[in-house]
């Protein structure tokens, strides 16, 4: 009885464990997407301030 409740025990801390490096995984590769479209949010930004420095460069003559 004893060997039974200490397997179910395990088992389920297993389980627990492998969810646990799932979820740890998952929020890993949302954090890469993320990085990803900062990136690209970074890049548009940095675009458009050289417009804006152009634009700026061409009213003032």
């Amino acid at each position: 009885m004893v060997s039974i409740i200490s397997f179910l025990i395990f088992n389920h801390n297993q389980r627990q464990a492998k969810q646990a490096e799932r979820v740890y995984n998952d929020t890993i590769q949302a954090f890469e997407l993320l990085v990803i479209n900062m990136d690209k949010g970074k890049a548009a930004i940095a675009y458009l301030s050289l417009f804006d420095d152009c634009m700026e460069k061409i009213y003032n003559h």
